[in-house]
């Protein structure tokens, strides 16, 4: 009978001890939230907004211990305005990529780049690597024309200019093999000396 008792009681604690071990809402929550912030400035906005949503509904839907409501609330606050501060600079990105995709279409390049250095797009946002490309290309495009007479002739001397090295080179290895004298004392050049 003693082992029985012991055994319960044992049993009791054990699952009391189980019970303690579960994770603290505030404490996880509050992981969450760093690790949001972190994915934010790795610029993976929808996941960020995923993992403050995630640390929202755990802090909202758990019953709190005395003594841990003013941190879940203080926690609560943070994470709105964390979510309300992402919103806002997902938007403002858009509208600057916007204003400076209307730069580039009107030709206003040197304005499209230096828009683009003034908004300060995180490094890390693909969106700052495809502006400045599509900045220089429409650049490059409207500099270099496909009906351009200057880079025609250029590209015609070029390509005139390696026929004509590469018919040299062969007529004079077809000479050197084949058409030069043979003198009795002389060793052609392909075989080793």
């Amino acid at each position: 009978m003693k082992t029985f008792i012991l055994l319960s009681v044992l049993a009791g604690l054990a699952s009391a001890q189980s019970g303690s071990d579960r994770a603290d809402p505030v404490i996880q929550s509050a992981e969450f939230f760093e690790h949001a912030r972190t994915l934010r400035a790795g610029c993976d906005y929808a996941e960020a907004e995923r993992w403050l949503r995630r640390a929202q509904n755990i802090v909202r839907h758990n019953h709190m211990r005395a003594g841990e409501t003013d941190a879940a609330g203080n926690l609560a606050a943070r994470i709105e305005i964390e979510i309300a501060g992402l919103h806002d600079l997902q938007k403002r990105l858009d509208r600057e990529q916007q204003a400076i995709t209307r730069l580039i279409d009107q030709k206003r390049w040197a304005q499209a780049r230096q828009h683009l250095q003034q908004v300060g797009f995180p490094r890390c946002d693909s969106r700052f690597e495809t502006l400045k490309q599509q900045i220089a290309a429409a650049q490059y495009r409207a500099d270099h024309p496909p009906h351009c007479d200057a880079c025609r002739k250029v590209a015609k001397l070029a390509i005139w200019s390696a026929i004509a090295g590469g018919v040299g080179y062969g007529g004079w290895q077809l000479y050197d093999r084949y058409g030069r004298q043979q003198t009795p004392g002389s060793v052609p050049r392909s075989s080793p000396r």
